[in-house]
């Protein structure tokens, strides 16, 4: 193992509460409520690429555009102001960082609400390699992204260790070539069992990763 990759959300910080709930927050206050099919499948995506979906899915007579700003508006204020790293997530990432190990933030979060978290958290100087997949026109369900994320961190994926909440993230990573380490989160508790089995670890918080 020389590198490593964090996810940013339900992995580093306890975030995924308050994108779990902003769709259906959101389009309550449109009177629209929001079907269990459709929150799953823009799971998967960025917040650009749900807010198109919910868009055209809902017709909701505003553009893409008016919805994500008023989106990015919520999540802005709550990385800002209210935002925490998970248990160890911190003493966890400047522990390898201290060791000398190149380290990647690989996220579906984008640049410009980055720089929230990154202001309240103070975490931005510890990666080498900050990917979002705006920034690759790709999402983590894909193997490229992690691909990418390979090639920017110059070692091949076989070196490289994951740590991420989400299932498909870990699984495309897997099929890159990566390690990976599957961090609990409650967004994602129902896939939790399976997790543990196809993932090379597994653990409940960052307290109890105890490879160096």
């Amino acid at each position: 193992m020389k590198g490593i990759i964090f996810d940013l959300d339900g992995t580093l910080v306890d975030s995924m509460g308050m994108y779990r709930d902003i769709a259906r927050n959101y389009l309550q206050t449109l009177g629209i409520k929001l079907d269990n099919e459709v929150a799953q499948k823009t799971t998967t995506m960025s917040l650009k690429m749900s807010v198109q979906y919910l868009v055209d899915y809902y017709k909701l007579g505003k553009s893409p555009e008016e919805v994500f700003d008023d989106y990015r508006k919520i999540v802005a204020d709550f990385y800002e102001n209210e935002v925490e790293m998970k248990d160890m997530a911190l003493e966890t990432v400047v522990k390898y960082y201290d060791k000398g190990y190149k380290l990647g933030l690989g996220t579906a979060t984008n640049e410009k609400l980055l720089t929230h978290v990154f202001n309240r958290l103070d975490i931005k100087k510890y990666f080498d390699v900050i990917q979002t997949v705006d920034g690759v026109s790709t999402q983590k369900g894909d193997p490229k992204f992690f691909g990418i994320m390979a090639e920017k961190m110059g070692y091949a994926p076989e070196e490289i260790l994951l740590f991420d909440d989400a299932p498909y993230a870990l699984k495309s990573a897997k099929q890159c070539g990566m390690i990976t380490c599957a961090v609990y989160d409650e967004s994602a508790k129902s896939h939790w069992e399976s997790s543990m089995e196809l993932n090379d670890y597994s653990i409940e918080s960052f307290r109890d990763w105890n490879i160096e």
